[in-house]
């Protein structure tokens, strides 16, 4: 829903209006600025926006001539003029006006909070249009400190950027923190502003609506629009947003008529005043056409959703249903989507002409996706990415479906390469565009000096942001010092987005390469997957599992049919898998997993028929990103006693490597990169740590925010640098400043150690090394921080606690440290999914490298250690706790084109034939002398 800021008031609250003078007093060039500036905000206030617009433009003919360049009155009337181009619709100029304003602020160091305040908001007013959320609410929160540094004369702008704030956490679906930000703001507008209450009720009704507080919400509704009416009369051009809102409340009820009429008087107001060509009138249009759905009538509905993209663009009047503008002549990209979701929905859901119709609905949808990924690569914080991301995850599924329903409609494979492609782009989006955006700035062109200075403000950046979340964590943040580290945050964000332009427009090789959108085809994949490797991409919905399977010569599709429980058993296998208490584990508890164990494995695998001896590459989706497919159970054994070492798990038919996607997966080509040096391990001391018991201790994962000692680190690392001859960095040596120092010179890095997650923002959670007194680094390598690593690694192996999980953002996957390895360039990576036990972790660890050394591929490495661990481990540790915890993701190939055994025979071999010519070389030498 269209933020209802009631921006256009803004100039009121800066200048005072005198009466209006018939003409500009000739050769009183000030006074004739004046005179246009009042007139200007006049227009605007009645709604006559194309007039105000002009009217401005004179003003600031004739202040370019009385003030020098950049004076900060010359950057009041560019906000003018962005108020009124944004109640045009025209968001991309208004926002260029405020930005024109802000460069003049920002250089006058006299500037007057107050109108640096506004301009502010107002940019935060279109980042909260564009869905920038984590922007606009930075610069929202940067505009309240200006405020309150004269908050007695500022009253009027705080209940304005209160209203704006709890717009800003309703989009976000926080609608009590939403109302609570609205009441402080009619608090405030009480005292000085009360004709512009109405904007905030409209406001607080639509969060009571959203709440489903009907009864609530309908008063507030009445109370905005008769105060409206009292202010400035019934047809006040901006009461088009209560009646609008009001409406959509009664289609909430089911109260048709009464909706019609509200909508309609809605789209009156806004035709009349603001055009048929209008962000707004689009948005009218839109409800009336989901009204129309509402009732049966898709037609019709169809009818006006295409009225609704017409009146959006001012470059697109095809009336064919078929037909959609382009985002690129649209007002607004995040309108645009909404509104082509709702078409192709209604296409899709027609029964008559059902292929041409769900053809219509494919375009429809594809254009919608395509919208969505210019809007995420617009923006530069990973927040927002991450926000549009799960919100659209819908999008993606419909887009799917109705391809695979177009595929088993036609049998034509476009369909079903069109789903694989969305599924693909449905995964990893974010990490994808953030890998992209790394090759760019290192084959762009970019010069030295400035990569540096990007890496620097990005590690400026991280570094306050993470000292303000510590901070506000504190039972008693220090406000002060908050406000500053606030202040500095916002400056540097500032100068990283002036720095990124600067790329974009200087360097076209790196623009190039940062928004090159090449979709993963299914071809391209065959290309790259071997004889007797499978790859398969699931995507989970409510009803079904889709089972992408990709081969050498063969792409297929497999459909499995899931109910409500489905989500809850893996819930329940992923619990049993990660519980550590084991003192009360009884064969009844053997029993349920085993049954649990089979009834995915008969969802998951068994439907695929997949040959013996296949490698499987897992993509896995929502949920099953939690879940080791290896421990899937491919027989249904009944067992008397506890045996978990006689299982028929999957890992023992199946080597098994995951990705977070096929196009993350193929990014990366590990065989060009190949360090000096073999391997390093790591395993720092807390030696610091006392007075735990030794079950506390047993695992890599803090306690109660202690790192205590653990015992087998050290040993771990000992043992595998003796099979991969390699450098070990244990207790004093293995600190934070070491590991950034030296990382990159190593192909191999292994990381024993604390792990501590922050579920909260996994940005922060982090790897414990080392403590040091005298050292610049605090110990605590960050995700954050990961990210700002080049590695030439072709392995990193995380032999911490959690390595692989963290929150599960929808549509994205997990976010956690380990992929923050694969940001940095790691093509592979082996993690945990769970707290590891530190005696399993030795004796697994050293299987695993054994195995690699051998020149085998990592899967095989894993899956080899694991058969051999179940082998060689009593009933109750051959529990998956203790050994399946560790996946490899990513790159697969071997790190070696060699096995010690041929080595060593190659070596013997040498050997005896030197003996051999050394012998017989003696007995000639004896002959001939």
């Amino acid at each position: 829903i269209i933020l209802i800021t009631g921006i256009f008031l803004l100039p009121q609250g800066l200048y005072a209006i005198p009466p209006a003078k018939q003409n500009p007093v000739p050769g009183d060039l000030r006074d004739s600025i004046q005179w246009y500036k009042n007139e200007g905000i006049r227009h605007a206030q009645g709604g006559k926006l194309e007039n105000a617009k002009n009217l401005f433009l004179k003003e600031l003919t004739y202040k370019e001539k009385a003030y020098p360049d950049k004076h900060p009155k010359i950057a009041n009337t560019y906000t003018n003029l962005g108020v009124v181009n944004k109640m045009q619709g025209k968001f991309e100029k208004a926002l260029q006006y405020y930005q024109k304003a802000d460069k003049i602020y920002s250089e006058n160091p006299d500037f007057n909070p107050k109108k640096v305040g506004t301009n502010l908001q107002n940019m935060a007013n279109i980042y909260a249009l564009y869905q920038d959320y984590e922007k606009a609410e930075s610069y929202y929160n940067r505009s309240i400190k200006l405020f309150k540094k004269d908050s007695t004369n500022n009253i009027d702008r705080l209940g304005m950027v209160y209203n704006n704030l709890g717009i800003f956490y309703k989009e976000h679906g926080l609608h009590r923190k939403a109302i609570t930000f609205y009441e402080k703001s009619i608090r405030l507008k009480k005292r000085v502003n009360p004709e512009a209450l109405y904007v905030t009720y409209g406001n607080l009704a639509n969060s009571y609506r959203l709440l489903g507080n009907y009864k609530k919400a309908e008063e507030h509704f009445i109370n905005a629009i008769n105060q409206g009416i009292q202010q400035f009369g019934k047809t006040f051009y901006l009461l088009y947003h209560h009646y609008l809102n009001y409406g959509i409340l009664k289609l909430d009820q089911k109260e048709y008529e009464e909706a019609k009429k509200l909508i309609h008087k809605s789209l009156d107001l806004t035709i009349t005043h603001l055009g048929k060509t209008n962000p707004e009138t689009s948005r009218c249009y839109e409800y009336v056409g989901v009204l129309c759905r509402l009732r049966g009538n898709y037609t019709q509905a169809l009818q006006y959703y295409q009225r609704a993209l017409i009146s959006l663009s001012g470059h697109f009047n095809d009336t064919t249903i078929q037909a959609n503008p382009e985002p690129e002549n649209v007002f607004s990209k995040s309108q645009l989507v909404n509104i082509l979701k709702r078409k192709a929905k209604t296409l899709a859901n027609l029964k008559q002409n059902r292929k041409q119709n769900l053809k219509a609905a494919l375009i429809t949808y594809e254009l919608a996706l395509k919208t969505i990924g210019e809007l995420r690569t617009d923006y530069q914080s990973q927040g927002s990415k991450l926000n549009l991301t799960a919100n659209e995850r819908e999008t993606f599924i419909n887009t799917i479906e109705t391809a695979i329903e177009l595929y088993n409609r036609t049998s034509e494979r476009q369909y079903l390469n069109k789903a694989f492609r969305y599924a693909e782009e449905s995964k990893a989006a974010v990490l994808y565009e953030a890998m992209q955006f790394n090759q760019a700035l290192n084959m762009g062109n970019i010069p030295d000096s400035l990569e540096k200075k990007e890496d620097q403000l990005k590690k400026d950046i991280w570094t306050y942001e993470e000292l303000i979340f510590e901070e506000r964590k504190k039972r008693e943040p220090n406000e002060s010092r908050l406000n500053l580290w606030d202040e500095r945050l916002f400056e540097l964000n500032r100068e990283y987005e002036a720095l990124i332009d600067k790329f974009e427009e200087e360097y076209p090789k790196y623009h190039s390469l940062k928004y090159e959108q090449s979709p993963m085809k299914v071809s391209n994949i065959q290309k790259k997957v071997k004889s007797g490797e499978t790859l398969i991409e699931y995507v989970l919905t409510e009803s079904n599992i889709y089972a992408f399977l990709i081969e050498k010569d063969d792409f297929q599709l497999k459909t499995i049919p899931v109910d409500t429980t489905f989500t809850n058993k893996v819930l329940e296998l992923r619990n049993f898998l990660s519980a550590r208490n084991f003192s009360n584990h009884s064969t009844k508890d053997f029993q349920k997993y085993n049954t649990l164990a089979y009834h995915l494995y008969s969802k998951l695998i068994q439907p695929l028929n997949l040959d013996s001896n296949q490698k499987l590459t897992i993509i896995p989706d929502e949920l099953l990103s939690y879940l080791p497919f290896e421990v899937l159970v491919t027989e249904n054994t009944t067992f008397d006693e506890i045996r978990y070492n006689d299982l028929a798990y999957l890992i023992k038919k199946y080597d098994m490597g995951y990705s977070y996607s096929a196009k993350v997966l193929y990014s990366n080509n590990s065989g060009e990169r190949r360090s000096r040096r073999k391997l390093a391990a790591f395993a720092p001391t807390y030696a610091n740590i006392d007075d735990i018991t030794e079950y506390k201790a047993r695992t890599r994962q803090e306690y109660r925010e202690k790192l205590y000692p653990l015992k087998g680190i050290k040993e771990e690392a000992q043992r595998i640098t003796r099979i991969i001859k390699g450098d070990t960095y244990m207790d004093g040596r293995a600190t934070e400043e070491a590991f950034k120092d030296q990382s990159e010179n190593y192909d191999i890095l292994h990381l024993a150690m604390h792990t501590l997650v922050n579920d909260e923002d996994p940005m922060y959670s982090k790897m414990a090394f080392t403590q040091e007194k005298e050292s610049k680094e605090d110990g605590f390598l960050n995700t954050y921080e990961i990210y700002n690593l080049e590695l030439n690694s072709r392995l990193a192996v995380l032999s911490s606690c959690n390595t692989g999980t963290g929150k599960l953002q929808k549509g994205e996957g997990v976010i956690s440290l380990a992929r923050g390895f694969k940001y940095a360039g790691c093509p592979s990576i082996v993690m945990t999914m769970w707290p590891v036990e530190d005696n399993s972790s030795i004796r697994l660890m050293e299987y695993f490298y054994e195995v690699l050394a051998d020149g085998e591929h990592k899967d095989h490495a894993l899956r080899k250690a694991k058969i051999k661990f179940l082998e060689n481990s009593d009933p109750l540790h051959a529990h998956p706790y203790f050994w399946s915890g560790y996946i490899l993701i990513g790159d697969k190939t071997p790190l070696y084109n060699f096995s010690r055994i041929w080595w060593m025979g190659g070596g013997t071999a040498f050997l005896i034939i030197v003996a051999v010519l050394f012998f017989t070389g003696k007995r000639y030498l004896r002959q001939v002398f």
